[in-house]
């Protein structure tokens, strides 16, 4: 029995070595062309100033301006390209929706952002679309 036992730790052994060994994650295969973490302005609105946090390939935004409040999640796709989900919370009403993000970061101090409505909650409908841009501003 004790051979059984000293054989299946020693396969666990040798199995965790190989994943270590070879760790496929998103963080070691898809690195990031640009740090967006900043202050940035969206559309040349000086109402509009979002600030983003990218930590590795995850990168997270706040916006909140004109009664909306913006929270995005998402994760580089490729190395100059994230996407994720925005909920946008009404602060007056609180009615929430959610949309589909997609930022490409053109260059360090600038990008463009594709968003689609996944749902018709409040006052945007399913499959609203919106294009822009953005400018580092720090």
């Amino acid at each position: 029995m004790n051979n059984k036992k000293a054989g299946f730790t020693t396969a666990m052994a040798a199995l965790m070595a190989l994943v270590l060994a070879h760790d496929v994650s998103a963080e070691t295969i898809l690195k990031p062309k640009y740090n967006l973490s900043g202050q940035w302005q969206a559309n040349g609105d000086p109402s509009q100033v979002i600030n983003y946090f990218q930590e590795g390939t995850q990168v997270t935004f706040i916006n909140i301006a004109n009664g909306f409040a913006h929270y995005f999640v998402g994760r580089y796709i490729t190395p100059i390209k994230f996407e994720g989900v925005q909920h946008r919370v009404n602060m007056l009403s609180g009615c929430s929706t959610e949309i589909l993000t997609i930022v490409t970061a053109t260059s360090a101090s600038t990008f463009d952002v594709s968003m689609t409505g996944l749902d018709s909650n409040c006052d945007l409908v399913k499959g609203w679309k919106a294009t822009g841009g953005g400018t580092r501003i720090q």
